[in-house]
């Protein structure tokens, strides 16, 4: 604490009288800040203010709206930028030979994390019509699926529409196998992300 932790963290008596979560980056100036974006418009405003990344966990519409607060916020406060630029969107992401195929990888591989764990931290996340939990989470705008050229198509429109410098792809490598993910990986870098507006 005494070497990394905040200023006037520890006290003359060696108590601690401050905490800081993050410590000082060795880098100067620091390196780009990822900001978790999801319950406020107000947490994109502020990323624009201080010239930090929000990182979109919404659909499309929402990431939309959002990136426009956040581009006036920005430029206010100095920061010249394009409509996406310096912006992270979230998406998972499933290929399968067939819709069916990709439909079985959402149920087994999301479906218990959405409903059981990501709920809790996002409950807007799961508050999406549907009949079933995997079209629940589908409907939630955050996970692309299909065949290749369906999956393809879904990602050009999203990037049409909000075209993020950044794109966080997660997959559940504790639920879906190695060789899955890494082929899903594979087929994104060399057959969509090049497709890519």
């Amino acid at each position: 604490a005494l070497k990394y932790g905040a200023p006037g963290e520890i006290g003359p008596n060696n108590e601690v009288r401050r905490i800081s979560v993050v410590p000082a980056p060795y880098q100067q100036p620091h390196p780009p800040v990822f900001v978790s974006t999801i319950g406020s418009i107000d947490s994109a405003r502020w990323c624009g203010r201080k010239g930090f990344i929000p990182t979109y966990f919404l659909p499309t519409d929402r990431a939309v709206e959002y990136g426009q607060a956040y581009r006036e916020e920005a430029q206010a406060a100095g920061h010249n930028l394009a409509f996406g630029q310096n912006e992270a969107l979230v998406r998972w992401l499933h290929i399968g030979k067939s819709r069916e195929e990709a439909l079985r990888k959402v149920q087994d591989y999301d479906v218990t994390l959405f409903t059981m764990w990501y709920r809790w931290f996002f409950p807007r996340m799961m508050d999406t019509p549907g009949d079933s939990d995997v079209e629940k989470v589908l409907n939630s705008g955050l996970v692309i699926t299909g065949t290749l050229d369906e999956v393809k198509r879904q990602f050009v429109e999203t990037f049409e529409r909000f075209p993020a410098e950044y794109l966080v792809l997660i997959w559940h490598f504790a639920q879906e196998p190695l060789h899955e993910v890494l082929e899903e990986m594979e087929i994104f870098a060399t057959k969509i992300l090049p497709e890519l507006p």
